[in-house]
């Protein structure tokens, strides 16, 4: 019977008996370029001052600005492997069942990345200026009021030690596990979803209501995934007195609409971020426009039409200058590494397309979304892309690799005839342990070392 109900009527039933513990989700975004009124659908950045000022538009005030900010936070379980990678998948999953965008707070070892991820399905998405040197957000502090005036929904995660701090978040809404569907997932996530219940149940006595708290099943096919999830929503109505959310499916990893729009030091913690958000989530809904994408919107559609169009929009100018620059590069010729360079050398010698991979070549482009992440092809045309061995390598790897499907016809400009539709994606370690966990996927593993003054990979996967 439960495989006869779709997702959205499991938010139905969801409203009806839970109403008073499970938070309503977010209302779809209505963008610009979807208006109905008098005005026309697309403003480009001389235009909004002018239609600013009219009474009409005035009044019609985007409802996603005024939905007050909605936090759900992450809690990794007993996942498949790439366990930080399902993080954005999870994310992607939440802006497309929503049709909105959702904004991705992670924070790891004093480090915070700032994204914002968009469903595939909606034509006009927050226009990206990442990339752009004179607009990209200078601070923390602006990329959160940036995320915030784009974005309701936010999904939080943080390092393992700080995940019991996460039930005091301001504007929590939800608390999500993201865990596995075999026997060792099952139990791994009764365990936690009994701690993650006391301390929701100690916030509720506080304060009189609370957060509730929902599975999200990844890595497994749709019968594994609810049998995974009929066991746990038993067990935790049964012995712990708790009605879990219907859980959320992901099967696979694959790749996803992202905008990053910061990668930095943590100089706040996350309570204080959230509190930030907030600030630019009110701004922007008691002054529309001042922080608005609208300024700079253009539709994906435009942007890839020709080149005369791409060159009026600020962004996509930005890449055609760097791709029209990569195409007039030389043949890619080896350099030899000195030192201790071995796996730095070669990412740090994109410019100079020097790579440790035989057959590749450098096509001398930076990623916006995966600064590290070097993009090179084969005799073939096919695509390829590099990362160095880090635990947020995969997800570097996959944004990239998303980046480039959404804009193919940008990099066919640098390299007629080049294949985007599935890279290939490698990573560089100096040891095997730096990559053990991604040997069964799909991405290339490559041990680099120096040999004399030559420095050479071998693939091991």
């Amino acid at each position: 019977m439960a495989d006869q109900f779709s997702r959205s009527e499991y938010d139905a039933l969801a409203d009806l008996f839970l109403a008073a513990d499970a938070p309503r989700e977010p209302k779809p975004v209505t963008y610009p370029a979807r208006a109905t009124h008098g005005g026309p659908a697309l403003r480009l950045a001389d235009q909004v001052d002018a239609f600013a000022s009219d009474a009409a538009p005035t009044q019609q005030a985007q409802p996603a600005r005024r939905e007050p900010l909605s936090v759900e936070a992450l809690v990794l379980g007993h996942l498949p492997v790439l366990g930080a990678a399902w993080v954005t998948q999870y994310a992607k999953h939440v802006a497309e069942e929503g049709r909105t965008p959702v904004a991705l707070l992670r924070l790891h070892e004093g480090q915070v990345w700032i994204d914002i991820l968009t469903p595939r399905s909606v034509a006009a998405r927050p226009q990206s200026r990442v990339g752009s040197n004179s607009d990209e957000p200078a601070s923390l502090e602006a990329a959160l009021r940036r995320a915030a005036s784009e974005c309701s929904h936010w999904l939080v995660r943080v390092d393992e030690i700080a995940e019991p701090d996460l039930v005091a978040l301001p504007h929590l809404a939800r608390v999500t596990l993201l865990t596995g569907a075999d026997d060792a997932a099952v139990v791994a996530s009764y365990r936690t979803i009994k701690n993650l219940s006391r301390s929701l149940d100690a916030a509720r006595s506080d304060v009189g209501s609370g957060p509730s708290l929902k599975l999200a099943i990844m890595g497994a096919d749709e019968a594994k995934a609810t049998e995974a999830e009929n066991k746990l929503r038993k067990a935790a109505a049964t012995f712990l007195q708790n009605e879990l959310e219907p859980a959320a499916k992901v099967a696979k990893i694959g790749g996803s609409s992202t905008i990053a729009l910061f990668r930095g030091q943590a100089t706040m913690d996350v309570a204080a971020m959230l509190a930030t958000a907030h600030v630019g989530k009110v701004s922007s809904a008691t002054m529309p426009g001042a922080e608005s994408a609208a300024k700079h919107a253009v539709t994906e559609t435009a942007s890839e039409s020709s080149a005369a169009s791409v060159a009026h929009q600020g962004d996509a100018v930005h890449h055609v200058e760097q791709i029209e620059h990569a195409s007039s590069t030389p043949p890619v010729v080896s350099q030899p590494a000195t030192g201790d360079a071995r796996v730095a050398a070669p990412i740090a010698a994109k410019a100079t397309n020097a790579l440790p991979i035989a057959g590749l070549q450098a096509l001398g482009i930076t990623c916006p979304v995966a600064r590290d992440v070097t993009l090179a092809v084969a005799s073939d045309n096919t695509l390829h892309m590099i990362a160095q061995a880090k635990p947020e390598a995969a997800q570097s790897l996959l944004a990239s690799a998303a980046w480039a499907l959404d804009h193919a016809q940008l990099l066919a400009m640098a390299k007629p005839g080049l294949l985007c539709e599935q890279p290939q994606l490698h990573v560089l370690a100096n040891e095997m342990h730096e990559a053990r966990g991604l040997l069964e996927t799909a991405i290339a593993v490559h041990i680099v070392m120096q040999v004399g003054d030559v420095v050479v990979s071998k693939r091991v996967n």
